[in-house]
């Protein structure tokens, strides 16, 4: 299992290379088409749900602040087998376009930042995966 530390990494990586084909001439000539985004980070919190509830609300109402247009939802595994109690953290973005100036100006906030490590220093929760979906609804 991938830590947390290497797997926002490799999330980071995917946003710069996303950010790279996304400035291309072609690109910028439909940068608000494309489908809708969602990132789904899936999280063991070791039974400190309240406590990351209320420390990642901080999180949230700062991002809303730095990135407007993120919609943030979080459920709770429950009828989910072996993973009942799991966290899911959902950002839905309206477009790729949008995610990567989103994810660009909330990788420049020094205060967001923080408040996301005090999150993980705190709760000890364990990052399980991260995932990146595109809206196909026809």
């Amino acid at each position: 299992m991938m830590k947390g530390g290497e797997l926002s990494a490799l999330f980071r990586g995917l946003v710069v290379a996303f950010a790279a084909l996304l400035l291309s001439p072609a690109a910028a000539a439909a940068k608000d088409a494309g489908p809708a985004v969602m990132q789904m980070t899936v999280l063991d919190p070791h039974d400190k749900t309240g406590e990351y509830l209320s420390l990642v609300a901080l999180t949230i109402a700062r991002q809303n602040k730095v990135a407007p247009g993120i919609k943030t939802r979080i459920f709770r595994g429950s009828f989910a087998g072996e993973q009942t109690g799991l966290l899911y953290l959902i950002l839905e973005y309206p477009s790729m376009s949008f995610m990567v100036e989103a994810q660009a100006k909330l990788a420049a906030d020094a205060e967001w930042d923080r408040l996301r490590r005090e999150v993980g220093l705190k709760t000890g929760r364990t990052l399980v995966s991260d995932s990146l979906f595109l809206d196909v609804t026809p």
